[in-house]
């Protein structure tokens, strides 16, 4: 919704600003999003940027791999050691 060369601008200029904080005044954390919230630029998406930055948004199809590979191998194999489990199988 802006434009955005001014868009980049306040954002590298908030990042530097952030970075700053934490490197030389020894801030625990990064404020990175909490000022671009209070930034008047940001004023249409400051109420989506937590969605628009949840991490689970960028895992693409790893959970449902990961799924399928435990469903495919994992519980084979452990399915076959429960049953050998009563044969002497020692771990």
């Amino acid at each position: 919704g802006g434009d955005r060369q001014e868009v980049h601008e306040a954002i590298r200029v908030h990042s530097h600003a952030a970075i700053k904080r934490m490197k030389q005044e020894g801030a625990p954390d990064n404020d990175l999003i909490d000022r671009l919230k209070g930034d008047a630029i940001f004023e249409k998406v400051k109420d989506s940027l937590d969605d628009i930055l949840d991490p689970s948004s960028f895992v693409g199809l790893a959970p449902q791999q990961t799924r399928e590979f435990i469903a495919e191998h994992v519980k084979p194999v452990l399915a076959e050691g429960e049953a050998l489990e009563g044969e002497g199988l020692q771990v």
